[in-house]
């Protein structure tokens, strides 16, 4: 039996734990981060409508365009729109890492990994569910907060009379660099949970702050690449994702080769 298939069980044991555990938070917190920013977005414009310089009747990029605005918060909706792919890639990142901790880490401390390292279950499979799991949940979460997101911020600027126009590259960014953030995070973070459970622990240096800069600088560079070449957009986001998911499946094949059993007593 391959190691995805063994691995089913377990993901679907863990993800039922964590919905029970964590499924208000994964849910409601970046709902609320969502719309908590689109109120900031109208709410600033107005109280500081020198902010917003330039021509407020447009917002283009080289990926989407938005016409038709007739206040300065419609121009910083729009501006907030031409901008979302590339933050949420990084807030991707961000959410993952942070849930991936969580899935994992009490698992480390209660004895719960020792107990299911010690079954048939391969090591393999153990990581699958794992990785799993964290992906699950923050692909959740990182949904929660697109939607809160641009949802509104989509109906304030079309019932201001304001057309967004997006072009391919545009969904490419907002598809592809989130897609390849999460899964690069959720594998590398239970990957060091494997080799160095103590990389997790919250006095890890400046909160794990390794793995956290492990696990964000891809997607700050994939972000900025994009920013600084916007020509280049399809094969940045493009060679990001297939590199992502090429490192993912690096670090399921290590695992067995660098795993110590006796680290996870540390």
């Amino acid at each position: 039996m391959n190691a995805a298939v063994t691995a089913g069980p377990l993901a679907r044991a863990l993800a039922s734990r964590t919905w029970r555990h964590q499924g208000r938070h994964i849910t409601l917190v970046p709902l609320g981060a969502g719309l908590a920013l689109v109120v900031l977005l109208l709410v600033l414009p107005r109280v500081y409508p020198e902010g917003i310089h330039g021509d407020a009747s447009t917002a283009s990029s080289d990926l989407a365009t938005v016409t038709g605005l007739h206040d300065t918060t419609g121009a910083a909706l729009g501006a907030a729109l031409l901008s979302a792919p590339g933050l949420l890639g990084v807030a991707a990142a961000l959410i993952t890492l942070s849930i991936s901790r969580a899935v994992i880490a009490g698992d480390l401390t209660s004895g719960v990994m020792e107990a299911l390292l010690a079954t048939p279950l391969r090591l393999r499979a153990v990581f699958l569910a794992y990785t799993g799991t964290a992906l699950a949940a923050a692909l959740l979460a990182w949904l929660t907060l697109v939607a809160a997101f641009t949802g509104p911020a989509w109906a304030v600027l079309t019932a201001g009379g304001g057309h967004v126009h997006l072009t391919t590259g545009y969904v490419l960014l907002g598809v592809l660099v989130p897609a390849g953030s999460m899964l690069w995070a959720a594998s590398v973070t239970v990957f060091t949970a494997f080799l160095y459970p103590a990389g997790l622990r919250a006095t890890a240096g400046l909160n794990g702050g390794l793995v956290r800069a492990v696990g964000l600088l891809p997607t700050l560079g994939a972000t900025l690449a994009v920013t600084l070449v916007p020509g280049k957009y399809t094969q940045v986001t493009t060679w990001y994702a297939g590199g992502s998911l090429t490192l993912a499946i690096a670090l399921l094949a290590a695992v067995p080769l660098v795993f110590k059993a006796d680290r996870l007593l540390e």
